[in-house]
């Protein structure tokens, strides 16, 4: 925890922290050496400049010593007065603690070759230096050396470099210089840094391309993936020198590779979202069509043909690259002006990663290069507002989801009301597998109760009163069938079916509560001289077809079969004679009719194979003396005809 805080609080101090010593003359002369053993300084100033020579031949006194201003390029700073390809840089640290060690750290070779001599020894070399350009070799890691102070407490540094190139010849970053232990802190810290950065470019690129393959509507996602893909390749460009001194495994030819693929990735980035912009004019869209094909075709060239960059080229490219940051700064604008604030956002974040290139490439004497620089902190910038986006947006489909699930639970459960999907598993377990036509074939015991509404005083009854009547009984006739596990197939009319899948005696019980229960409401009502009702029901064991009917979008359950037939014939029976309870006897044969003591009842019926099904009385409360009195009875056949004529008449 503690090195963690000890992070981050360098890190704090290293960003806001531009402390430099000006050098005057080649000398820094330190009043307190002391602020070495916590800080950097940087070396920022006029330094002695030796150009065409070498460390071994250079003479402080001959005439072309002059002074020049680091950092910065000889090529640039001196205009046409240096126009060579070797020099020497110098400089006198006094002040300094006596025999001490002390490093510099700069995030860029000096030139593209360089030796460092601390006080007439080399003490660290970055290529390969030499006068002549066959046995010159470039490099551009970062400097990473080691001071050691005379007994006076001095240091005479000089930075032999040799450029064969047309731009960038000379010390263009600033060199830290401090003790050897805050050098070294300073580079972890840089070390890590990049490598948080680039941890969470890829997390968050990972993240986007699997919301996006997650659902390919989410345009918005793919380009925020391909935008950190393009911020990895400027992090690794930007600070490959410094990742592959630390981590040598990384071949630097692939750091020069993302040097040349980095200033076009963005511009194609931009373009490609640029032409999703809805609100865009024609010639705006084709404006953003054209720079996808030209940066497109620049970076094909540049990446496939060896350019030599000259000074011409570089200036070009940076001319272009100007134009099209001023492009989307108006992009900016013409979105917001648009009140498209997302678009408006994305550009905001590409000009302040371009601003942070533009301050590190023109101004990196005010840069806080010491571990970060002003590209990153718009990186930095632009994760925290992808962290907060993607939080948002994750909220918000939570939420959006959350609504989603509890209103599809309202609806499923306002849909329960109106449909008995218990009955519809009797055709497959899984509702979902439902299909129009599916029907399954199976024994069960049906109950048909019907109702019979009458007026205490003889009246017609309203239709209104006559159905509040109804649905007050058919309530109870339901949680009858409920608590005796059965199923309510279906209410239509005055009447109710129910099926018991489990067994038949499950029916009787029901049957027996119904009664029971019907009996009870009916004294209730009569006492307030409101409508009863009568009713005639009945029972059948038999084979019944469950299946599905309509159309494909709406379906509706019926079942059918010579179990229904029967039941319908019975009820009509019960009715006809004012009968509760009609009970068959394939019923009888599956429970134990001793402990309901039902008698046979006066008639039976005609089944529609031609054959006489006999019935039984089934009351609230059968006694033995009427079972045995009836047992012997012998009914009289009520053909198919006469019960036909019966349904009619109900």
């Amino acid at each position: 925890m503690k090195k963690i805080f000890s992070f981050f609080a360098v890190l704090v101090f290293s960003i806001f922290s531009l402390f430099s010593y000006d050098i005057w003359n080649g000398v820094v002369r330190l009043d307190n050496s002391e602020i070495l053993e916590k800080e950097t300084i940087k070396l920022n100033g006029m330094w002695e400049f030796y150009p065409g020579q070498e460390f071994q031949t250079f003479n402080r006194e001959q005439y072309d010593m002059a002074f020049i201003k680091v950092p910065g390029s000889w090529r640039i700073e001196a205009k046409k007065n240096f126009q060579s390809d070797i020099a020497c840089y110098r400089i006198k640290i006094v002040g300094l603690k006596p025999s001490t060690k002390y490093a510099i750290f700069s995030r860029k070779s000096p030139a593209t070759a360089a030796n460092f001599f601390c006080n007439g020894e080399k003490v660290a070399s970055f290529g390969t230096y030499s006068s002549d350009e066959k046995n010159f070799k470039p490099c551009e890691r970062p400097v990473y050396a080691f001071l050691e102070s005379d007994s006076i407490g001095s240091i005479e540094l000089v930075v032999q470099v040799a450029s064969f190139f047309n731009h960038e010849s000379g010390i263009t970053s600033s060199i830290l210089f401090a003790e050897e232990e805050v050098i070294t802190r300073h580079f972890r810290s840089i070390i890590i840094l990049i490598s948080l950065l680039l941890g969470a470019s890829l997390f968050l690129s990972i993240i986007h391309f699997s919301i996006y393959f997650g659902d390919r509507t989410s345009n918005a996602n793919l380009i925020f993936g391909f935008v950190f893909i393009a911020i990895i390749c400027n992090l690794l460009s930007f600070n490959g020198s410094i990742l592959s001194w630390e981590f040598q495994e990384i071949p630097y030819s692939f750091i020069t590779v993302l040097e040349c693929i980095c200033p076009w990735m963005l511009p194609q980035l931009f373009s490609v979202l640029a032409m999703k912009d809805k609100f865009s004019t024609n010639k705006l869209l084709l404006l953003d069509k054209i720079i996808f094909g030209i940066f497109s075709s620049f970076g094909i060239i540049f990446c496939t043909f060896p350019i030599k960059y000259t000074n011409y080229i570089i200036v070009l490219l940076i001319f272009v690259d100007f134009l099209f940051y001023i492009y989307r700064i108006y992009r900016m604008a013409f979105s917001f002006a648009t009140k498209q604030i997302q678009f408006g956002v994305y550009c905001l974040f590409f000009v302040i990663i371009d601003t942070g290139y533009f301050f590190d490439a023109f101004f990196s004497s005010f840069s806080p290069e010491n571990i970060i620089l002003f590209s990153q902190i718009g990186t930095i910038v632009f994760i925290l507002f992808d962290v907060v986006y993607l939080a948002y947006v994750q909220q918000a489909i939570f939420h959006n989801a959350r609504k989603a699930k509890i209103e599809l639970e309202n609806s499923n459960e306002a849909s329960l009301k109106f449909f008995y999907s218990d009955f519809i598993r009797l055709i497959n377990d899984e509702i979902k597998d439902v299909h129009l036509g599916d029907c399954t074939k199976r024994k069960m015991t049906v109950m048909y109760v019907q109702l019979v509404v009458i007026s205490p005083n003889g009246e017609k009854i309203q239709a209104r009163y006559e159905f509040e009547t109804c649905s007050k009984f058919i309530k109870i006739i339901c949680d009858c069938v409920d608590k005796n596990n059965g199923i309510i197939s279906s209410c239509f009319g005055r009447g109710c079916i129910a099926v018991f899948d489990n067994s038949a005696e499950d029916a009787v019980k029901c049957a027996k509560e119904i009664m029971h229960g019907i009996r009870q409401l009916n004294n209730v009502l009569c006492k307030f001289g409101e409508p009863c009702v009568m009713f005639g029901a009945g029972i059948h064991n038999g084979e019944v077809i469950i299946g599905t009917v309509g159309e494909q979008t709406s379906l509706n359950t019926i079942m059918i079969g010579d179990g229904v037939d029967a039941v319908y014939k019975i009820v009509a029976v019960a009715l006809k004679f004012g009968v509760p309870f009609l009970v068959s006897q394939p019923v009888i044969d599956a429970i134990d009719n001793d402990k309901y003591k039902m008698p046979i009842y006066q008639n039976s019926i005609e089944t529609a194979e031609n054959q006489e099904l006999f019935l039984y009385e089934l009351k609230e409360k059968n006694t033995s003396e009427e079972k045995e009195v009836f047992q012997n009875r012998m009914p009289a056949l009520l053909r198919s005809a006469e019960i036909d004529n019966i349904l009619n008449l109900l």
